[in-house]
């Protein structure tokens, strides 16, 4: 039987996340990874790491996943990206659980076990990590990172660039205001305003940020 060729993609970020990312490329066999892009001015960091400004003068028209977890990052990369004609497929684990009336938009990060269920949409870059629970008729808007284990109830419409932190709950019908960050292992019972920080069980405002406020502390 002849061996399928897979189209090739690029994954910017050499963190983590982009390992996890990579692996749930080859277990899905899709694509075939053809290297990584990394934001350094060096002209070339390796046979398949690339910088950013050397990956931008080489290469047009091919696939790149933006394996970045700031939200704000993910959105400016991808305006950086756009101009060159790139494409950004979505990236889904075969463990992820998804309702067939679910609306998936671009550029999507999906991890194992993930649960989405029916009704519920889903717009560009945004990240659903590992078992996290999108109830039905939900909306995501883009950039949006929902951390592992995350539980969203029906109804819930979470604006652009909003943080979910870990084992965190929000209950239905409420609105998230656009890039607003809500703390792991918190409850959300009331709406939360844009650009604030939020934590506790039930979560109280801590500070109004702005959507620069970086929610990791290490390089990524």
């Amino acid at each position: 039987m002849k061996k399928k060729r897979l189209e090739k993609i690029y994954i910017f970020g050499t963190g983590g996340l982009s390992r996890v990312v990579a692996s749930i490329i080859e277990n899905n066999n899709d694509f075939k990874i053809a290297g990584f892009i990394k934001d350094n001015s060096n002209t070339n960091l390796s046979n398949n790491t690339y910088s950013l400004q050397h990956f931008l003068k080489k290469f047009r028209n091919e696939n790149i996943v933006i394996a970045i977890g700031e939200n704000i990052l993910r959105k400016n990369l991808y305006k950086l990206f756009k101009s060159n004609n790139f494409l950004f497929p979505n990236i889904i684990s075969n463990s992820a659980i998804i309702s067939a009336n679910v609306k998936i938009g671009f550029g999507n990060i999906i991890m194992p076990n993930v649960v989405i269920n029916t009704h519920s949409k889903i717009n560009n870059f945004c990240i659903l990590n590992t078992s996290s629970l999108l109830e039905h008729n939900c909306n995501l808007e883009s950039y949006v990172n929902l951390s592992p284990s995350t539980v969203i109830c029906g109804g819930c419409n979470l604006e652009e660039g909003v943080f979910v932190g870990a084992n965190s709950t929000i209950i239905q019908y409420l609105n998230i205001e656009n890039w607003s960050v809500i703390g792991a292992a918190s409850i959300v019972l009331k709406k939360i305003k844009k650009n604030t920080l939020n934590i506790g069980s039930p979560t109280k405002t801590v500070k109004k940020i702005n959507k620069n406020y970086k929610v990791f502390k290490t390089n990524l």
